[in-house]
């Protein structure tokens, strides 16, 4: 997978390579298709703008992008091995809670049950359901800015929440992720009755087998960039 981000015209010349345990990446240049793996969307009230690198989803409080469930990234790929969801965002409107009020980035159904959103007023939350809803948070965060979000879950299942590469925070709950069946696997963005619609941008959503480690995000952060 060397030179992945150069495709994009992203931190040319860097000496670096894109994670070898990448599967799965969205990016919204001008479809739903997987750039990396063979997974593609689809879409639903979305539109493409310009991104944190060349184009990206946005939504407008309705819509999201649905991309099924690939076998190599289902339940039992994961289990005892862990994952990563990365992506960058930019919310025009925050989410408040974890259910039908939140507004969800990037997330994980079927196999796991795992999101990346905002749950309050500049709050932006890892959350895993293992049953009960559990959340990492970060507050102080801006409307209208972009921000790096990554969400390891380790092969334990306990999982910490990095935002532009800094934790913030681990939990040390290692039940695994709740298995939920409702048709979509990995997203970007929702809208129905479960959780709440995204009224934002999402930019180089990628789905990864196992977690990543610091060095890992501090480049992918680094090279996301791309200005």
């Amino acid at each position: 997978m060397s030179n992945v981000f150069n495709k994009y015209g992203i931190n040319a010349g860097a000496e670096w390579t894109m994670p070898s345990n990448v599967l799965h990446g969205y990016y919204g240049e001008s479809n739903a298709n997987d750039s990396i793996g063979s997974q593609n969307g689809s879409v639903s009230g979305n539109t493409y703008v310009a991104g944190k690198v060349g184009n990206c989803f946005s939504f407008a409080g309705a819509g999201y992008m649905a991309a099924g469930l690939p076998t190599d990234f289902n339940r039992a790929s994961k289990t005892g091995v862990g994952c990563a969801y990365e992506c960058w965002a930019s919310f025009a409107a925050w989410g408040a809670g974890v259910g039908s009020t939140a507004a969800r980035a990037i997330s994980d159904e079927n196999g796991w049950k795992a999101m990346i959103m905002s749950t309050g007023s500049g709050v932006v939350s890892g959350v895993k359901n293992n049953g009960t809803y559990v959340e990492i948070q970060k507050t102080g965060l801006s409307l209208n800015t972009w921000y790096h979000f990554v969400m390891n879950i380790n092969s334990d299942y306990s999982w910490e929440f990095f935002v532009d590469s800094v934790s913030a925070g681990t939990n040390a709950d290692t039940t695994i992720p709740l298995n939920h069946s409702n048709g979509m696997n990995l997203g970007v963005g929702i809208t129905g009755s479960l959780y709440g619609p995204l009224n934002g941008k999402v930019d180089q959503g990628r789905f990864y087998l196992g977690p990543l480690t610091q060095t890992q995000i501090t480049d992918l952060y680094n090279g996301g960039n791309g200005r």
